[in-house]
């Protein structure tokens, strides 16, 4: 796979999946419920382990030999909850200094153990359902979590400009679905760092856009009125993209072929080294060809230095059937190498506004759900997995999620509680107060948007 090249770059700047054709949902006026960080956070990073993570096992890892047959490991002092030993115990030397592993910054992490996408009914264990739910509130949402950002945002009063970066997804996916006006408003779509691209064109010197805007009116007239609002997206989608050409072109978000580009007194190389980047096969995942976060991660931090209030970074690698005995600890461990490599770097980047960027962020994990139907005796299925189903379901629906931050007070706390088996005993969270958590610490009214609270246990 080749590494992306700055000019190639823009040709992989579009936008996410296609606007659904169905009713837009209407949520009820209310009063607006905001957390103590509302609007203090100027970036949002979205970890997505896509597939559902069985992420009880290495953030809430209380349960039998069943639920996690990888075993616990000792955690930083202070910690509340208890950490699963698939994600292991590495530190890195970097010419920034030691990063330390994860499990010895523990304290800086605050731990959901109870997050179910559908707490007021039956679990939700589909895919689609539930990675719509993840994405935009509702399983069969229409608008993404970062076209709602897009659309209301501060910063995007006035539209999109070249003089800040819209909201970005690194790998589409539904946080990026825009129906309505929405779909003007959809992020930045980047296919990511490593990705491979063919050619050297901008999008402005290959496209002839003023043929193609003739077509374009031309086609647009004589398609339905249901249709043209499609098409009129798709016009925006280019446009978007020809606005952020020049931005698209800088070093910085170069992050593979301009190793010596710096912001915030870290260079591209020095992302890179504490963040990773390799083919998970090389700590012993069993699938070749997977890489590991870290360029994408890098390539997040350099967006936020151009503007962008959230980015979701997703790897669709967590739907483990089978293989998930051998392969759980690797992709958890890049997942883990992540967090501790972000908070070493945020704490030494500073801020344009002051401060750092552990101030100014907040970083959390998302999934769909977590997983179920395993043996007693072994502690995965048949296949040497996991699975997501009705029967037994308190492993599956109550997911547990990671958040740090600078303005996360319950560093190291577990808000909530599960008993052996992974049941909910207390701090049942619906995934949409989540989302509404994360549209609030930037200034966005979540309970307008989503139907329900932001976490303000949080922040308080």
């Amino acid at each position: 796979m080749m590494n992306i090249k700055r000019r190639s770059f823009l040709q992989l700047a579009a936008t996410s999946a296609a606007v659904v054709a169905a009713p837009t949902l209407f949520l009820p006026r209310r009063a607006r419920a905001a957390t103590a960080a509302f609007g203090a956070i100027r970036h949002v990073l979205i970890l997505h382990a896509q597939g559902g993570f069985r992420s009880h096992a290495t953030f809430n890892a209380v349960g039998t030999f069943q639920h996690n047959p990888f075993g616990v490991q000792a955690v930083a002092a202070g910690t509340q909850w208890v950490l699963g030993a698939a994600c292991g115990r590495v530190s890195y030397e970097t010419s920034l200094g030691i990063v330390p592993a994860f499990a010895d910054v523990t304290n800086d992490v605050c731990v959901l153990p109870c997050v179910d996408s559908n707490p007021d009914g039956p679990p939700e264990v589909d895919h689609v359902a539930g990675h719509r739910i993840a994405c935009t509130g509702f399983a069969s949402g229409e608008t993404g979590l970062l076209s709602v950002v897009g659309a209301h945002h501060s910063l995007y009063a006035n539209g999109f400009s070249a003089a800040v970066m819209p909201p970005v997804e690194i790998v589409a996916t539904d946080m990026g679905l825009g129906a309505g006006s929405y779909g003007e408003r959809r992020p930045l779509t980047i296919l990511g760092a490593n990705a491979a691209a063919s050619g050297g064109l901008a999008v402005e010197d290959g496209w002839h856009t003023e043929a193609r805007r003739r077509l374009d009116e031309s086609f647009l007239k004589r398609r339905s009125r249901a249709y043209a609002k499609r098409l009129k997206n798709y016009r925006t989608s280019k446009q978007n993209a020809a606005i952020f050409a020049a931005m698209l072109q800088d070093p910085k978000l170069d992050v593979l072929n301009a190793p010596e580009a710096i912001d915030s007194e870290v260079t591209n190389a020095q992302l890179i080294e504490v963040l990773g980047n390799h083919d998970l096969s090389e700590i012993g995942d069993p699938q070749l060809g997977i890489r590991s976060w870290g360029s994408d991660v890098a390539l997040a931090l350099r967006s936020f230095s151009l503007g962008t209030p959230m980015v979701a970074v997703t790897r669709a690698i967590y739907d483990m059937h089978d293989d998930e005995k051998d392969a759980y600890a690797p992709r958890t461990q890049d997942l883990v190498r992540q967090l501790a490599g972000l908070n070493f770097l945020l704490k030494r980047m500073p801020h344009s506004e002051g401060g750092t960027y552990w101030d100014k962020t907040l970083v959390v994990t998302l999934s769909e759900f977590s997983r179920n139907n395993t043996s007693v005796s072994t502690g995965f299925n048949s296949g040497s997995g996991s699975d997501h189903v009705t029967g037994s379901a308190g492993p599956s629906r109550n997911q547990a999620i990671a958040v740090m931050g600078g303005a996360v007070t319950k560093k190291g706390q577990l808000l909530g509680a599960t008993d052996a088996e992974m049941n909910a005993q207390s701090g049942v969270v619906d995934l949409r107060s989540v989302l509404s958590t994360l549209l609030d610490v930037i200034g966005i009214d979540g309970p307008a948007r989503l139907g329900k609270d932001p976490i303000a246990e949080l922040f308080s």
